[in-house]
């Protein structure tokens, strides 16, 4: 099986793909940093604006990475609001950069969840960088402060 959000139409597996990947991305944000999309999303080649980008790469009955990219004043209204902080100026760069990790991994497992309920995967801790370029599309969310993108590469 190859599942892929890249593409917006094509085999059902593809398609499903992509809704569970908004699906995961919506509830994380609704859920851990009550934050929720200004409009629908959109397919896109590239992320737009990202400064922050976090991929976590995973194995196990699929294999592959999903990476997260915002811009810097989205992802630090992020941190701010999964730091339970008031004041977005008192978040730290390195806060900024952990709490991106964080939410690249809880999106990856609850995407996976979604994808294969029954699965058994390991997500490798996330790490900051921008995947190359090739054929990847990216879901793209505006949010109040910015806007946050995420894309998603699997196969067996």
């Amino acid at each position: 099986m190859n599942t892929n959000t890249e593409t917006g139409a094509g085999s059902g597996t593809q398609v499903t793909a992509r809704a569970e990947c908004e699906a995961a991305l919506i509830e994380v944000l609704e859920t851990m940093f009550f934050e929720l999309p200004a409009d629908g999303s959109t397919l896109a080649g590239a992320p737009p604006g990202a400064a922050i980008a976090v991929t976590a790469a995973f194995s196990g009955d699929l294999n592959g990475s999903l990476s997260i990219a915002s811009g810097f004043w989205a992802m630090r209204r992020l941190a701010a609001s999964f730091l339970g902080r008031e004041d977005e100026s008192t978040v730290t760069e390195a806060e900024i950069r952990q709490v991106a990790c964080e939410l690249a991994n809880m999106v990856c497992g609850n995407a996976l969840s979604r994808i294969e309920p029954h699965g058994r995967f390991r997500i490798a801790t996330p790490e900051l960088c921008m995947p190359g370029p090739g054929s990847r599309r990216w879901i793209t969310f505006p949010l109040e402060s910015g806007d946050i993108s995420v894309t998603l590469e699997a196969g067996s």
